[in-house]
């Protein structure tokens, strides 16, 4: 048995009102997909101004980026050799308004040009009130010629000047050169900020042999 229904001219029929909320609901997600697109830009910025002190035993580097004329972060490390090991400590110092996410490290030690054999120490920052430390991984790089330091979940120090203990020890007398390639995240202004990423590298150079 079969029931039919008859609608006056013009009505709108329960069929017609499903397909006009789903047409609107359809609008209402297109809306907020277009509004995502338009939430934050993201910049690399590869060309830092170095600056060198040299003093001693001692070799200090810092790396400064700008963001349109305007400090955004610097990229400092200091290099002493004692006990046939480098030690460098880091700073990273960003802006006010800013966060630091992440920070990689990729340690090479190199002896007439070539990639050697090298011990990697790093101590993790940690928050002076007592907060979370952040997450710290330590692996040799993919074609084994580097060691790759990772940071993370920085928490209580996204918005902190950052400090780092970092030391490396060459295992063959020949080596003469410690690279240290840096990579830093920043977000400014939030989830719908802007959001940059720093590319730098400090390079230090010694004599033949100060690693006996």
């Amino acid at each position: 048995m079969s029931v039919q229904r008859d609608y006056p001219v013009g009505a709108t029929t329960p069929t017609m009102q499903r397909r006009s909320l789903l047409a609107t609901a359809g609008a209402v997600g297109a809306s907020a997909l277009a509004g995502c697109g338009l939430a934050s830009g993201h910049e690399t910025l590869s060309d830092p101004t170095e600056s060198r002190d040299d003093h001693g035993e001692t070799r200090e580097r810092d790396l400064g980026f700008s963001d349109g004329g305007d400090p955004l972060a610097d990229f400092g490390m200091r290099a002493t050799v004692s006990d046939g090991a480098v030690s460098l400590p880091t700073e990273i110092w960003h802006r006010d308004g800013t966060d630091l996410t992440a920070i990689e490290f990729r340690v090479r030690v190199t002896g007439d040009g070539e990639s050697v054999p090298a011990r990697v120490w790093i101590g993790a920052p940690f928050s002076g009130d007592g907060g979370d430390r952040p997450s710290l991984s330590l692996y040799p790089s993919e074609d084994g010629r580097a060691t790759v330091i990772d940071v993370h979940e920085l928490g209580d120090l996204r918005d902190e000047t950052t400090r780092l203990s970092l030391r490396v020890e060459p295992l063959v007398e020949s080596a003469t050169t410690v690279e240290v390639e840096g990579t830093i995240e920043l977000t400014e202004g939030g989830s719908f900020g802007d959001s940059f990423t720093l590319e730098g590298t400090h390079e230090f150079g010694f004599e033949a042999g100060v690693f006996e």
